[in-house]
């Protein structure tokens, strides 16, 4: 779609490698029988920027970074990119320029019965939902729903807003896959990364560092053509089929996990130097270059967005940043919580959570925590909690905005040597691992013996 709201048709995609003097990336472009403007080639500024910039004479005469510099470019062949990752519960095949899945069923193809469109969405947030939406249409995202080409469909997905207060984008739509999750086979591998490991990792690799996330990660990965009627849903009063993978599929974690593995160990280097969370990459820039890692993965079809420098950014949760003497620190990326006016059991554990999460230090508030969430022990999900724990969690959650023990230093050293510190009260038994003098990580659990206080410390 032009700014004018007209439309560019495109005849398909190609990987071209674009050269300025010493200078190369490699890009994935559209390819169109005819630009605006009778142009040949639209590039943009992030591809610009990477080539060393142009300068513009008196004259307009433009010139790309040095005054007298060679320009090439050049299709890249694909035949040599082809890969293909089989598990036992998907098939993925990268055959040059997309990512194309297929999951495995349980028990044969299911009839779906859902038939509920789309659930309430907050009237503040509908705007930019819908918009989202549109969008994905327009990019194809969702397509037009055709018995003919489609197949058959039983049931729909139902769409619902997602709110993201912590990002730009302040909501996004997302799909119930609950349904078809019920079908699909999803069989956790012993290769599962735990976000609490992956962080005790990079924290011992130093600081120099970047963090790359690929650009809506999820709907980078095509469907196979056959499944896409299994992601029907309905929008505006239109049937549409989701030709990407959906945010909420139970195998798409796994799935996007090993795409991104296979693409980074194509190169030893990159392989060395890289980590990875999912579609969150951790880029030891003392091994290999940012730049040459996103090479890598839009050589095999993956965009990323721009890498984030360590300095000041966020790490699997956590927000990272240097105060200026070269000694990163961590604390809490995001708001805390606040609670309703009548405060369930669900929403208290929900906000418990949120609180002290997968945080490497909680201090007192782990405590804290457990020992309300104790105090609604006897009453329902949904049910209102007791008054003496909604107390204590008002309590609770004023001392964290005054005071929030969620924080640390986040380079921890790759030293041999450590003190671990334990203690008990009456209450609970904790422990904390220091490193050069810094607590790297805390825990704490509520006792449920009446052993003496000695036995308990021991």
């Amino acid at each position: 779609m032009t700014m004018l709201n007209g439309k560019i048709t495109c005849g398909g995609e190609v990987i071209v490698e674009l050269s300025v003097d010493r200078a190369s990336v490699q890009n994935q472009c559209l390819v169109a029988p005819s630009l605006v403007c009778g142009a040949d080639v639209i590039l943009g500024m992030d591809i610009i920027r990477r080539l060393g910039g142009v300068c513009i004479s008196k004259d307009s005469c433009v010139s790309w970074g040095s005054k007298h510099c060679v320009v090439g470019a050049a299709a890249v062949d694909s035949q040599d990119m082809q890969l293909k990752i089989e598990d036992i519960d998907f098939k993925a095949e990268f055959d040059g320029h997309r990512w194309t899945v297929e999951w495995m069923w349980q028990d044969g193809e299911p009839l779906l019965s859902n038939k509920c469109a789309q659930y309430a969405v907050p009237g503040e947030y509908k705007s930019e939902y819908e918009a989202e939406l549109d969008q994905w249409v327009n990019d194809g995202w969702l397509e037009l729903y055709d018995k003919h080409i489609h197949g058959d469909v039983s049931g729909v997905i139902p769409l619902m807003a997602a709110s993201q207060p912590n990002k730009p984008k302040k909501v996004r739509p997302v799909m119930d896959y609950r349904e078809l999750n019920s079908h699909v086979q999803s069989r956790p591998g012993q290769d599962t990364a735990v976000c609490q490991e992956k962080l005790r990792e990079w924290r011992r690799q130093g600081t120099v560092a970047s963090l790359l996330d690929l650009r809506k990660a999820y709907l980078q990965v095509h469907v196979r053509h056959t499944l896409q009627r299994f992601q029907t849903v309905k929008y505006k009063g239109q049937l549409y089929v989701m030709t990407r993978m959906g945010f909420g599929l139970n195998v798409a974690p796994k799935i996007m996990s090993r795409i991104i593995s296979a693409v980074l160990s194509q190169d030893e280097e990159v392989k060395k130097g890289t980590d990875h969370y999912i579609d969150d990459i951790w880029v030891n820039e003392s091994v290999v270059g940012v730049d040459k890692v996103r090479q890598l993965l839009l050589k095999y079809g993956l965009v990323t967005k721009e890498p984030e420098p360590l300095s000041d950014t966020r790490v699997l949760g956590l927000r990272v940043r240097d105060p200026g003497d070269g000694k990163f620190v961590w604390c809490r990326d995001g708001e805390i919580p606040v609670l309703s006016e009548r405060v369930t059991k669900r929403e208290l554990f929900s906000v418990c959570g949120k609180l002290v999460g997968h945080y490497p230090v909680a201090g007192w508030l782990r405590t804290a925590c457990s020992f309300v969430k104790r105090l609604a022990n006897d009453v329902e999900w949904d049910a209102n909690i007791p008054s003496c724990a909604e107390q204590v969690i008002n309590e609770v959650l004023q001392k964290v905005v005054k005071e929030d023990p969620v924080k640390g230093v986040w380079e921890a050293k790759n030293s041999t040597k450590g003190v671990v510190w334990c203690d008990a009260s009456s209450l609970a038994t904790g422990c904390c691992l220091k490193i050069d003098g810094q607590v790297m990580e805390d825990c704490a659990w509520l006792r449920r013996d009446a052993s003496h206080i000695n036995v308990a410390d021991l």
